[in-house]
Order: structure tokens, then sequence, then C-alpha cells
């Protein structure tokens, strides 16, 4: 069994070629990264054709070392496993990424992130009681990230744009090569659309997005980008 990685500066994605014997299964792809260990998702309904899986992964961290470890096994003896791993990177990538992360088509890759706030919430609830000087502390944990990401634009259809994004409905995913597992999955909570000072030119655009962090998705992608085969 052989796993090929071939990456893309220019959209940040990671075209895997895995190829095993004609009667095997896939038992699971994975990818080990900056962001940590998750499965690689697939195309809804994707599998092993003929021995062979071509996928493309928008979700590789851009810092750093990106491994990925496959596992099939033949139909007719599923207990006789066959792993086999490959490590690449997408260093050289030149700008962010920003995309649903279940349809990496409808990304965009701004000019420059310049602002990032990042504050987590504890969910613990406090208590004052009367007559007792110290509160009484139901402790919890601390929340996600939930702050502000400012994004400068080249001019205003790229801005346009990146608001077309964060209106999809879908969990969103930013990626960037500067800080290891900085990235964030998040949802667009507000975007607001400033036009940059009038001494910048050419005229910039800044978008301010209020976000959430969440979850990252475990559902399967719905589109490709950068392969069609």
């Amino acid at each position: 069994m052989t796993l090929t990685t071939t990456p893309n500066l220019a959209t940040g994605g990671v075209q895997l070629l895995l190829t095993a014997g004609a009667t095997h299964v896939l038992r699971s792809l994975t990818r080990i990264d900056a962001n940590g260990a998750r499965p690689v998702r697939l195309l809804f309904g994707q599998g092993m054709s003929g021995g062979s899986l071509v996928v493309v992964d928008h979700e590789a961290a851009m810092v750093g070392a990106i491994l990925y470890r496959a596992v099939t096994y033949p139909v007719a003896t599923p207990g006789t496993l066959t792993e086999h791993s490959a490590t690449t990177s997408l260093a050289g990538v030149a700008r962010d990424r920003i995309a649903a992360a279940v349809r990496p088509a409808t990304g965009m890759s701004p000019l420059l992130v310049t602002g990032l706030t990042a504050p987590r919430e504890a969910q613990t609830v406090e208590h004052r009681v009367i007559g007792r000087p110290d509160p009484h502390v139901s402790i919890g944990v601390l929340g996600t990230r939930k702050g502000r990401l400012q994004i400068l634009c080249t001019d205003y259809s790229e801005a346009r744009s990146l608001e077309a994004v964060a209106a999809s409905g879908d969990v969103l995913l930013w990626r960037q090569s500067d800080h290891a597992a900085m990235d964030l999955y998040f949802t667009a909570l507000s975007v607001s659309t400033e036009v940059e000072d009038a001494e910048t030119t050419p005229r910039r655009f800044m978008v301010t997005v209020e976000y959430v962090e969440v979850a990252a998705p475990t559902g399967p992608i719905l589109g490709a980008l950068g392969w069609t085969v």
C-alpha cells in the first residue's frame, strides 16, 4: 500500500492518493498536525474504488509538519490491517485561508488578518449569600474562544466575498501560517465592513468578524477545490 501527498500552495489543500489491493477497504484516514489529530473528512459516500482513493484535505495546518496515516483491510479478512503513513507540509502558502469547513470551494484568501482577540469565559457560577462575605462558587471549565477577527481585504470585492463566506450558515475555518495551533473553527456572530484610512493607496477595506469558536465538524465535505480527479 502507498500513500502519496501533494500540497497545493495556491489553495492550501493537500491531495492524498492512497493505493492498496483491489479488494481493500478503508478503515481510517487520519491527519496529525499542529492542530492535533483528526480524521480526514471525505465526500459523502466516498471510499476506495478499485483499490485506490483520491481525496483533498482542506483542513491541514499551514504551520509545521503534517502526518497522514491510512489503515485498510481486505474484505475477506477484516482483521488483517495494513497501515501506511506520509508526511508533508504547507510551508510557503502566501495567504491565510477562510472557508466554510464543509464547502472548501466557497473559501477565500484575504490580504491579511491584522487582529485577533480570543477571550475565554469560564462557566463558573458565582452565588452571593446574604451574611456571607465570600461567594459560594460553582466551578466550571473555561469555554472556547469568543472574540473578534479583523481582516484586511485588498478591495471592496474581496470584502464582499468574505462577507459571503461568513453568511453561508456553515461552520467556518480560519487557517494561518504564523502560529501553531491558532487555527480556528468558528461561527460568525456578526460581520461589519469599513473603508480603511483615505491615505491608503489603493483603498483597502477592513472586515471585522465577531465569532465564537466551535468544535470541528464531523460530517462529510460537500465540495472540492483545486483538483477534480
